[in-house]
């Protein structure tokens, strides 16, 4: 296992650890990089993929030149009514579950990366079976500043995970656990810091920003999950994951990685709410309550509760989104930003009936 300071994805969700490289004033957006989804099929246990030859037999391939992640979220936010006003206000405590498939990577020109056997396709009407999948789970908690800013005060969990080979279980929110029984190939757990707002427009959205440490979990000196990051002109970048091993004093990085997430739509979950809730409870153990109207409003319940922690109401979101990284020359630093849709936190002025 290795070790470094990280920026991510967020929730991206996951990216790199960073290392001393050249101080200019100049901003590098990370159009091209690598993710080794190789080396994690290999590293996966008991799943038939033993050497490179394999991997390829399954259609799992280093993937070159990423720009973007595109991701979809299911996430349940439990509330705690700090002044009984049954809104969303200043004071109320929130705890953020959620699990996330990356549906697929562009290129910087907007080409669409994703291997044939890449994703949660179980195959059939003309779409090959997939073999490998980068799935990730995530837990918050956090208060209210007003009903439209927040603090997060713990990032309790990130974990990005990569299935693949003999009894790859695709992506499932009716069996959630689909999400987390991959190699776990990079984990967030480190909070330095985390706010961010939530606005309501027609559909509940937001931004958030975080600093983290982050962990990869590839051994192995060459074997980064994300790796080969290249500049603008193709030239490398002295970026890299994990360069340290967890045994010896971390560098201290000049470059700061930043994650942009954009054209998130987050969006309160009605169809399938219930589903949602329940499997996202099994995963993290919590108990989301019941729904406080199943017919018209189904995504908001009631009587949940956590680790102790009584929820007052709670809501079930889905969202879409993609996310963007670049470096900028600034110490010790990791950000990430987020359409709330990743952490399904987008929420204000739902009253509880």
């Amino acid at each position: 296992m290795k070790k470094g300071l990280l920026t991510v994805f967020g929730v991206a969700l996951m990216v790199a650890v960073l290392v001393p490289g050249p101080t200019t004033a100049s901003v590098i957006e990370l159009n091209n990089y690598t993710l080794d989804f190789v080396s994690a099929a290999i590293q996966q246990a008991g799943n038939g993929i033993n050497d490179a030859s394999d991997a390829a037999a399954a259609g799992i391939v280093r993937l070159p030149g990423v720009d973007e992640w595109n991701f979809n979220d299911k996430s349940f936010v439990g509330f705690v009514d700090s002044d009984g006003s049954g809104n969303i206000s200043a004071g109320d405590l929130f705890y953020d579950f959620g699990v996330a498939n990356v549906t697929g990577f562009d290129t910087v020109g907007g080409s669409v990366l994703k291997p044939d056997t890449y994703g949660n396709s179980l195959g059939g009407a003309g779409q090959t079976a997939s073999t490998h999948e980068l799935t990730i789970a995530f837990r918050a908690t956090g208060v209210q500043v007003s009903n439209a800013f927040f603090v997060i005060q713990s990032l309790d969990q990130l974990d990005a995970y990569v299935d693949a080979g003999v009894g790859f279980t695709p992506s499932d929110i009716s069996a959630a656990g689909s999400y987390v029984d991959g190699l776990l190939v990079e984990d967030a757990r480190d909070l330095i810091s985390g706010s961010g707002n939530n606005t309501v427009p027609s559909e509940p959205a937001g931004e958030l920003a975080m600093r983290f440490t982050m962990q990869d979990y590839l051994t192995g000196e060459d074997n980064d999950f994300e790796e080969d990051f290249l500049a603008d002109d193709g030239s490398p970048l002295s970026v890299d994951v994990n360069v340290v091993e967890a045994t010896t004093p971390d560098p201290v990085p000049n470059w700061q990685l930043v994650i942009g997430v954009t054209d998130t739509t987050n969006v309160l979950t009605n169809s399938g709410a219930l589903t949602v809730a329940q499997q996202l409870g099994g995963v993290f153990g919590f108990n989301p309550g019941i729904q406080v109207d199943p017919i018209n409003n189904p995504a908001m319940f009631v009587g949940g509760s956590y680790g102790g922690v009584a929820f007052d109401f709670g809501f079930v979101f889905d969202s879409e989104g993609s996310l963007n990284k670049e470096i900028v020359p600034e110490p010790w630093t990791a950000l990430i930003w987020g359409g709330l849709g990743l952490f399904g936190l987008a929420l204000a002025r739902y009253r509880r009936k």
